[in-house]
């Protein structure tokens, strides 16, 4: 099949001079004495013939159909062109001469006029907004609140604020040294129980003092962790806030020195800032304290 296309290509371009000098004078040997080749030759001839027959015809055809529409169009093109432009005057003088007649407006008309405008105009002054703040400032008072109102500040999360008992910026303790088994930079006593560094041996009026930043204004609730072993004893610490006495607790008996317990001291209402204070005084001893939480509440 492969060899009979290229076959008949190559006829078709001995036929249309696609082949070189040489290799028309070689091919046309080769027809010479092969009869099979002369015939398909000839056959390729013949369809070509066709062809180029066909293609003639239809450009026949189709120049025959443009010269019956420019004949058309010469016998009834202006006739026709003048005919639409005639109809097209007509009724545009119709419309001109239907428009005079109803030009002015009557009383009837003004009335349904007024009737549809005056509606209009009640809804307009309805959804009227103000505009400036001139206009904001006439309003009656609740439709003014309305309008200024403003959006409610957004709550900020804040983290725990967690304050390590050997964290003070002051104290005052009754002992010249430290008595405690952990490390002090001063006479405060300093316990090491089973990993939980806390402030022990605690005496009536011994006090401690810590500093701390408030990030964001509201209401914060205190705990403190406290372990006591003593149990027949009255406990007590005075809490003072910024310098203003606050509260007293009464921490409870946990059962051993080495255990501890998170006390609630209520809840406190912080202005946003630096260096706020906590005084912690220790009115009759027998608690070791551990750390101090302070604990954003939620509303």
């Amino acid at each position: 099949m492969r060899k009979e296309l290229e076959l008949i290509e190559k006829i078709e371009r001995f036929l249309n001079d696609g082949l070189s000098l040489e290799e028309r004078e070689s091919f046309q040997k080769e027809i010479d004495i092969t009869p099979a080749l002369k015939k398909e030759v000839e056959k390729q001839i013949l369809l070509q013939e066709g062809i180029q027959s066909m293609m003639l015809k239809k450009q026949a055809q189709n120049a025959f159909k443009k010269y019956r529409l420019f004949k058309f169009f010469k016998l009834f093109g202006m006739p026709t062109l003048i005919i639409i432009a005639s109809i097209i005057i007509w009724s545009l003088y119709q419309n001109q001469r239907n428009s005079s007649k109803t030009g002015i407006p009557t009383e009837s008309d003004s009335i349904q006029t007024e009737k549809i405008i005056e509606p209009i105009n009640e809804i307009s002054d309805t959804i009227k907004k103000p505009e400036s703040k001139e206009q904001i400032e006439s309003v009656p008072t609740i439709e003014k609140d309305t309008l200024l109102k403003k959006k409610p500040k957004p709550v900020v999360d804040v983290p725990d604020i967690i304050i390590e008992a050997e964290d003070y910026t002051d104290f005052n303790d009754i002992s010249p040294e430290n008595v405690g088994n952990a490390f002090s930079k001063d006479a405060v006593d300093i316990y090491d129980l089973n990993g939980i560094i806390a402030v022990g041996h605690t005496f009536p009026n011994e006090w401690l003092e810590y500093t701390f930043d408030i990030p964001e204004e509201g209401e914060y609730e205190l705990f403190i962790k406290v372990g006591s072993g003593q149990d027949s004893v009255d406990r007590a610490i005075d809490l003072t806030i910024n310098n203003n006495s606050w509260k007293t607790i009464n921490p409870p008996f946990t059962g051993s020195w080495i255990d501890y317990k998170d006390v609630s001291c209520g809840t406190y209402k912080f202005n946003k800032g630096q260096q706020q204070k906590l005084k912690l005084d220790f009115k009759n001893g027998w608690i070791n304290l551990d750390k101090i939480t302070i604990h954003q509440s939620k509303k």
